[in-house]
């Protein structure tokens, strides 16, 4: 027998796998006994365990990590001063008769995250349980008396498990129970006078179940509950007497259910309600005196319902309501005096709402309010004094709103104001005087507006204010005296992505400033005393400017830790400059086109801590670059051209945790490179071309977590390669030519969590290759030329949670042996193998799984009950087999599932009950089958399906009530059908619906709704388009390439739209001024396609927000540059295809300042006018767009764009 000390299993894992007991004894006078990693595989086994607890008063037991069928039974047998036992993970798989008989001091039970399937009667009858804890178990059944006798019991927890049923008497007698946790269970109904011996509940938690209704006497008997959490259940039906007994209640959450009316006296006993949630529910309207008897009520909750006015009367009985959240509504106006009897209010929230009018008065005699968010609405002025009676708010969000000039007078009454967030509206002016009222501010945000000029004094009386943002506006230059009244308390400053081309001493004359942001501006050069006033600097970003030298400007800065001045043009060091940077922790200089590092280079940072070096050019690193850098802990390199790394590339950097050599042309390691690397953690040599690694190259790596050797040249495995990587963690070696892996590979790495290998050309695994990969919990196998696996191989990786055996296509067959051994899986990848078939029953094993990818095997058909024991699986995905027909009832058990793809398929009709049981469903593909009708009732219950794709059927005809029983869905898929009228506001979801694509139809019209945020409608017949009467549409996407459309001028009511593309239309004559002004928003537009002979652009404003321009293949005689100016942000514009064949590129790049891309493809260039282009474009870090299509070029090329 074996026989051990709890004392030394404290010390040491214990491992035992054979089929014999042991003895287990605590040292006299100890009270905790923990064993951990035991295996016994048989009831027989445990059965024969002796564990001697002493002789104390009382002894708390806890067994974790292991692996037993049972408790054993002589714990309590031979111990029967056990007060505390707790069994975690140590797969349990029932609880025998009699277990607990002599359990007479037993107080505290946690039998947690085991494999438990049944409680029966009686199990506790002799016990003095005080609290029990069954979460996360695989219960499915409940006997009425479990816990009969449970007379002292306090705290029940039975979350996560599978239980649907809740018999009548299972709480009887349980009259001391305070605390009741059922949430995350399968729970459809429960019973009337179920909780009725519950007179001292105080908390019952149902969160996350499938309850449908609540009857009268549902709660009867919980006179003392003080807080009920329904959230996420199926509520569609509350009786107005459910809450009646709850008089006591102080907390109600009633979140993401199916809610759309309640009933007027649904609240009216709940006198001492204090908080209400009522998020994601359908509520379109609540009964003005539903909360009359609530006056208790300090938070109400309404967010995520479809609330479209709210009046006075609704919150005039809730004086000491202290927060109101009516988030992502469809509010669309503020009444006056909507708060009258609300003095307490301390924070409102209307974000997400449709919002443009507030009434002057609406928020009078809100004197405590402090935060007041009105983001995401549809303000256009702040005029009128609405905020004249808000003397205490101390934070207002107004970002992504419609303003467009902030004048004087409008924040009156703010003067306690701390925070105040304009982003992202369309302000061009700010009245000088517009911050006056607000003294204290100490966070002001004008991020993402049109500024381009602000007023001399405009923050003359901010003598507070620590934080500015004006990044992402038009700014060209800055006043000497604009921050002069903050220039003693301004500590951060954000000023990217603007036009700034210098910046001058006088201008930041900010003694304060710890912060300063700079990036993507035109700096070009900075005076050097333009930051000699920033004596406290800590933090400088210049990335992204034009800067061919680091600017001498930095040299004073003594206090900096933080340089990025990545995205430049900088093409060498100036060693003696970083040097006099002392203080610095982190310097970026990737992205430039540095080509080599002096041995000097860092020399005097003896501070840094990060430094960034990637994406340069750099082909050689000096020998002890790094050696006085003894604080470095990341250092990135990758994406240059090293070729190799020499021995004392990375001498002295004994600190360093991070290396990046990854995307280089590295051919070979030298011996004991990483020497002094003794901290590493991680080291990437991805996408290298490393042959051969030499035995010693990673001696010394003793701390190493993470070896990335995916994309090189490697054919064999073997342990002496990976000698000394005792703690490696995470392994990838993908992408390697490998034809070996010895079988003693990963054997030293008993550390080992994730391991990625594949492609490659290995035909076979050895069974003992993870024999010690006990702590493996990810494997990912992919494009090996293996046809099978051994037997037993996943037998020592029991903790493995995710495995990936996909792109292998040699795999014919899967076996329900692999599985039997991994417990703990939650993801399977058997994706695009050769698979023909899935037996029933071949994963009954891994019922915890959670996600499930089979999709392109060669499977024709599917057993009913393949997926009957997978109850939490949340993902599935069948595309691309050869399914003709879903047996009925295979998805019954998948209640949890939220995600189901079977696209791909020969799929040409659905039952309607094939989906009925899937009610945690939000996303499913049925795209590319052979469907040409569907019933009416195939998604009936499916009320959480967000998104829907049928494309590329046989579809032409849409039943309006198909998804009447859907009201989330967001999201519909049509493109590929054959559809030649689509009527969108006659559907049942046109409500609700954000994103269409009825693409590659045959439709001649299209109606655009004000609900909708993306169309697709390309590839049709379409010459009209008719747009929703509405004050505000929430288009942002609207594509209609290859149609008939001549008339653009619906479009132009779009007001939000982003992206606009109308390429393949007749629009010969382009009336683009018109369209443009009346879009603000919008950010691409492409007309390419269209034979436009002339552009109209009279009238035409400067359009700040538009960064994509494509007017390629048309019949444009010549590039108007002042039309193109009016577009001074755009990125990437694509010309070629007309009919002028030169371009002035230098005025082309002075125009558009911010061009990235250039798309010249389609028109015969003069070869010589070319090639200076793309020097030209070199030099100034802009690219060649191209659409994807090759061109022959009789006459030559320049870039791959054919000239003559």
């Amino acid at each position: 027998m074996l026989k051990l000390s709890v004392f030394a299993l404290l010390l040491l894992s214990v491992v035992v796998k054979a089929d014999y007991g042991g003895t287990y004894s605590c040292y006299s006078g100890r009270k905790e006994c923990k064993l951990t990693n035991l295996k016994y595989e048989s009831r027989d086994a445990v059965a024969s365990i002796t564990i001697h607890g002493g002789n104390g008063p009382f002894l708390d037991i806890e067994f974790t990590d292991s692996s037993f069928p049972i408790i054993p039974p002589s714990l309590f047998r031979d111990n029967d001063n056990v007060r505390s036992l707790s069994v975690k993970e140590c797969e349990i798989e029932a609880i025998e008769a009699g277990t607990f008989e002599n359990a007479r001091e037993l107080k505290f039970l946690k039998i947690q995250k085991n494999w438990l399937t049944k409680l029966f009667n009686d199990m506790f009858k002799e016990t003095k349980l005080a609290k029990v804890n069954f979460g996360n178990n695989r219960i499915t059944e409940i006997e009425e008396f479990s816990f009969r006798g449970c007379r002292d019991l306090d705290t029940l927890r039975l979350s996560k498990n599978r239980i649907k049923i809740l018999p009548a008497q299972l709480f009887s007698g349980l009259t001391l129970l305070e605390d009741l946790h059922l949430d995350h269970n399968r729970i459809e109904d429960l019973e009337e006078f179920l909780f009725r011996d519950l007179a001292n509940l105080q908390d019952l938690d149902l969160e996350h179940n499938f309850i449908g209704r609540l009857k009268q006497n549902t709660f009867s008997g919980l006179s003392n509950l003080r807080k009920l959490v329904l959230k996420d259940n199926e509520l569609s039906s509350i009786d107005e007497q459910a809450f009646h007994p709850l008089i006591n209640l102080v907390e109600l959450d009633l979140e993401e259910n199916n809610i759309q009316v309640l009933a007027p006296e649904t609240f009216t006993r709940l006198t001492y309600l204090k908080e209400l949630v009522l998020t994601e529910n359908y509520i379109e309207e609540l009964n003005d005196h539903i909360f009359e008897q609530n006056g208790m009520l300090q938070t109400l909750i309404l967010n995520n319902n479809s609330i479209e006015v709210l009046r006075p009367t609704l919150l005039s009985r809730l004086p000491r309501l202290e927060q109101l959240s009516i988030q992502f509504n469809e509010l669309a106006s503020l009444e006056d005096n909507l708060f009258s009897n609300n003095h307490n209010l301390e924070t409102l929230n209307f974000e997400g709402n449709v919002i443009s009018r507030i009434s002057p008065r609406a928020f009078a005699n809100l004197r405590r309010l402090e935060i007041l968010d009105l983001d995401d609405n549809n303000i256009a002025s702040l005029d009128g004094g609405i905020f004249s009676d808000l003397n205490g708010l101390e934070k207002l969000f107004l970002e992504n709103n419609l303003l467009r000039d902030l004048r004087a007078g409008s924040l009156q009454g703010l003067n306690n104001l701390r925070k105040l967030y304009l982003n992202d509206n369309l302000i061009r002016s700010v009245d000088a005087s517009f911050f006056s009222e607000v003294p204290q501010l100490k966070s002001l945000s004008l991020e993402d507006n049109l500024i381009d000029v602000l007023p001399k004094n405009l923050f003359l009386n901010l003598g507070r204010l620590e934080e500015l943002s004006l990044s992402d506006n038009n700014l060209i230059d800055l006043d000497d005296d604009i921050f002069r009244g903050a220039s003693g308390s301004l500590q951060e400053l954000y000023l990217t992505n603007n036009k700034l081309t210098t910046i001058r001493s006088t201008t930041l004359n900010l003694g304060s400033l710890e912060y300063l942001e700079l990036a993507e501006n035109y700096l070009e050069d900075l005076p050097r005393t333009a930051f000699e006033n920033l004596r406290r600097l800590d933090s400088l970003d210049l990335d992204d400017n034009k800067f061919s030298n680091i600017p001498e400007a930095i040299r004073g800065l003594h206090n900096l830790k933080e340089l990025e001045i990545a995205g430049n043009r900088i093409t060498r060091l100036d060693t003696q400059l970083l040097n006099s940077l002392q203080n610095l922790k982190e310097l970026d200089l990737s992205d430039n086109r540095l080509t080599d590092i002096p041995n000097d280079a860092f020399m005097n940072l003896r501070n840094l801590k990060e430094l960034y070096l990637d994406e340069n050019r750099i082909r050689k690193v000096s020998d002890n670059s790094f050696m006085q850098n003894r604080n470095m802990k990341k250092l990135d390199l990758s994406k240059n051209k090293i070729d190799e790394l020499n021995q004392k590339m990375f001498s002295g950097l004994y600190n360093l945790e991070e290396l990046d050599l990854s995307d280089n042309p590295i051919q070979h390691v030298n011996d004991y490179v990483f020497r002094d690397l003794s901290r590493l953690e991680s080291l990437s040599l991805r996408n290298s071309t490393l042959s051969h690694i030499p035995r010693s190259s990673f001696l010394g790596l003793s701390a190493l977590e993470k070896l990335d050797l995916d994309a090189n040249l490697l054919k064999e495995l073997n342990d002496g390669m990976f000698r000394g990587l005792e703690n490696i963690e995470d392994l990838y070696v993908n992408n390697n030519p490998l034809t070996d892996v010895h079988p003693s590979t990963f054997h030293q790495m008993g550390n080992l969590q994730v391991l990625s290998i594949g492609p490659n050309d290995l035909t076979n695994f050895e069974k003992d290759l993870f024999q010690y990969s006990l702590r493996l919990e990810e494997l990912y196998i992919s494009g090996v030329e293996f046809s099978s696996l051994p037997r037993g191989i996943f037998r020592p990786t029991r903790k493995l949670e995710v495995l990936s055996i996909n792109n292998n296509k040699k795999l014919t067959a899967v076996d329900k042996e692999w599985f039997k051994d991994l417990p703990n899986l939650r993801v399977l990848n058997l994706v695009n193998n050769s698979i023909a078939n899935f037996q029933a029953g071949v994963f009954d094993d891994i019922d915890d799984m959670e996600n499930l990818f089979l999709s392109d095997n060669a499977v024709q058909s599917l057993d009913v009950k393949l997926f009957s024991k997978l109850l939490r699986l949340e993902a599935l995905e069948l595309a691309g087999m050869s399914l003709s027909k879903l047996p009925v009832g295979i998805f019954d058990n998948l209640v949890d599932l939220e995600l189901l793809d079977l696209s791909r398929n020969q799929l040409n009709a659905l039952d309607d009950r094939i989906f009925h049981n899937l009610f945690s469903l939000e996303e499913i593909s049925l795209s590319s089958n052979g469907i040409a009708s569907l019933s009416a009732a195939l998604f009936y219950g499916l009320r959480n399906l967000d998104e829907v794709d049928l494309s590329k059927n046989k579809l032409i005809s849409m039943d309006p009530s198909l998804f009447r029983d859907c009201p989330n869905l967001r999201s519909l898929n049509l493109s590929g059908n054959r559809f030649a009228t689509f009527d969108l506001p006659k559907m049942s979801f046109a409500k609700t619906l954000e994103d269409l694509d009825v693409s590659q139809n045959m439709l001649t019209s299209i109606y655009i709704t004000e609900e909708l945020y993306s169309m697709i409608a390309d590839d049709n017949q379409i010459s009209s388009v008719t747009v929703d009467a509405s004050p505000a549409y929430n288009l942002e996407l609207l594509s209609l390439s290859n149609n008939r459309i001549s008339d653009i001028s619906p479009i132009a009511r779009l007001t939000n739209l982003e992206s606009l593309n109308i390429s393949r239309n007749d629009l010969q004559h382009f009336e683009l001024g018109r369209l443009i002004n009346a879009l603000d928003e919008l950010e691409a537009l492409n007309i390419s396609h269209c034979k436009v002979s002339s552009i109209d652009a009279q009238g035409l404003t400067t359009h700040e927000s538009m960064m994509e321009l494509d007017i390629s293949n048309n019949e444009l005689a010549m590039l108007d540059f002042d039309m193109i100016k009016n577009f001074p942000d755009v990125e990437t514009v694509v010309l070629g295809g007309n009919r002028f064949n030169n371009l002035d590129f230098d005025r082309l790049l002075d125009t558009l300042k911010d061009i990235e891309l250039v798309g010249l493809q389609g028109t015969e260039w003069d070869c010589t006018s070319l090639d200076r282009a793309a020097n030209i474009f070199e030099d100034n870090n802009v690219g060649f767009w191209r659409n994807g299509a090759t061109e022959s070029c009789p006459g030559g090329s320049v870039s791959g764009i054919c000239c003559k």
